[in-house]
This record gives structure tokens, C-alpha cells and sequence, in this order.
């Protein structure tokens, strides 16, 4: 699990057979009986997900041995 600063809490990844699972995780305290809120980023999250709106992009970043910058996108 990796602490994620915006949109959500938490990111999980794992592994079942060769699929990819990404678990976003929201947590929050309730002293009350009603379910807590969500931010506006929190809640645009959860909804884009929802909806199907989400794109993966994998980015390989690095730095050779002259000190040239590379970005390769998959």
C-alpha cells in the first residue's frame, strides 16, 4: 500500500494471475453514525472511476550518463 496525497489516501496494487489491480482507498473517522463526506478531489475521483473515465499511462523516466533527461511513455 503506498500513501497517496491527492484524490485519495491510499493506492494497493496487486497482482492476480496477469491483471493489474489498482485499489484506491479513501479513509476517514466517523464519530457519528453517518458516513463521512468526501473533498471535491476525493469525490471527483470516486466518480471518474465509477463512470469508467480513467486512463492508465506508465511513464519510465531517466537520466544517462551525459546527463540527458529521457521520458518514455507506454
Amino acid at each position: 500500500i503506498h500513501q497517496m496525497r491527492y484524490g485519495c489516501d491510499w493506492l494497493s496494487i496487486a497482482w492476480k494471475n496477469d491483471t493489474l489491480h489498482l485499489f484506491f482507498i479513501e479513509s476517514n473517522l466517523s464519530r457519528t453514525d453517518s458516513i463521512p463526506s468526501l473533498t471535491k478531489n476525493e469525490a471527483r475521483m470516486r466518480d471518474a472511476i465509477k463512470r469508467g473515465n480513467v486512463k492508465v499511462h506508465y511513464i519510465h523516466h531517466w537520466i544517462d550518463h551525459d546527463g540527458k533527461i529521457h521520458w518514455d511513455r507506454a
